[in-house]
């Protein structure tokens, strides 16, 4: 039994790390590149209203985090440019260190912005896939050919379900249908909205211990009352691929907006290089 309840511990701890990594690492230097690029291209205030939705569905996940695990909200601020921290919005909350229940809350509040970012992500790619756009889907199944007891499954699966999603970017048909482009727009907010920053995460560790407390926990009530929790590990598997899946267009949109952003970039500054040897 001991065994079963660290295997399955580890494993859920696993998937949320790699997500983590996905979202911290990959999204969020997209979108700081991103940023200043803009910044150069088009001044600070258009950059700053560029990434305004983003921001402020991110610190509203904070917030309404805040109030499900009974946090005390001291002050927020959901959208404004503060030039010493370079932060664009905040949440201070205050909460009982002798609760479980509000210490274990620090970690969902911390990833709030993922929870919530997803939700509403979802929600639009059923709109968006109802208009003809090919979007990430909602009920992925990793398809490879690969033994599920193999040392490999699990990050080959994962490695796979986020290429599967950058690549759905370029699906057929996409580029021809005028809902794409509002589609791309929508995507590049969320994934300004969904990364937790490096203080969303500090913030979080003191509810990660709690958590993994939790999951143990649950684990041992499970095999005691002999219930089956390969199903339950399934399901958080597969919600996971969904999400991985979902995670590779966030990249791909965000790289694409690099791109195009670094060309117009380089196209201005040489004009401009060109102005002054006139000159």
């Amino acid at each position: 039994m001991l065994v079963s309840v660290i295997h399955n511990t580890i494993y859920v701890i696993l998937i949320a790390v790699t997500i983590m990594l996905l979202a911290v690492g990959v999204i969020n230097a997209l979108n700081k590149l991103n940023a200043r690029l803009l910044v150069r291209l088009t001044g600070r205030y258009t950059a700053f209203m560029f990434m305004g939705l983003g921001t402020i569905l991110h610190e509203l996940s904070h917030a309404i985090f805040c109030i499900v695990f009974n946090h005390k909200i001291t002050e927020v601020n959901l959208l404004s440019y503060d030039p010493q921290t370079k932060s664009l919005g905040f949440v201070s909350h205050e909460w009982d260190k002798a609760s479980f229940y509000q210490s274990a809350g620090n970690l969902f509040i911390g990833l709030a912005p993922l929870i919530i970012g997803f939700a509403v992500y979802y929600l639009g790619n059923a709109l968006f896939g109802s208009l003809g756009v090919a979007v990430p889907e909602t009920d992925y199944t990793v398809r490879l050919n690969i033994p599920g007891d193999s040392l490999w499954h699990m990050p080959l699966s994962m490695l796979f379900a986020v290429c599967d999603g950058a690549l759905q970017l370029f699906a057929p048909g996409n580029f021809t249908n005028i809902w794409f482009y509002p589609y791309v727009l929508f995507t590049i907010a969320i994934a300004f909205a969904v990364a937790p920053s490096f203080s969303d995460l500090r913030s979080a560790l003191p509810g990660s211990i709690a958590l993994i407390t939790l999951i143990v926990f649950t684990n041992i009530i499970m095999y005691a009352f002999n219930m089956d929790t390969a199903l339950l590990l399934n399901r958080v598997w597969l919600n996971t691929l969904a999400a991985i899946n979902a995670m590779g267009m966030l990249i791909s949109c965000n790289a694409g907006l690099m791109v195009t952003l670094a060309v117009f970039y380089a196209v201005k500054k040489y004009i401009s290089s060109k102005k002054r040897r006139k000159g």
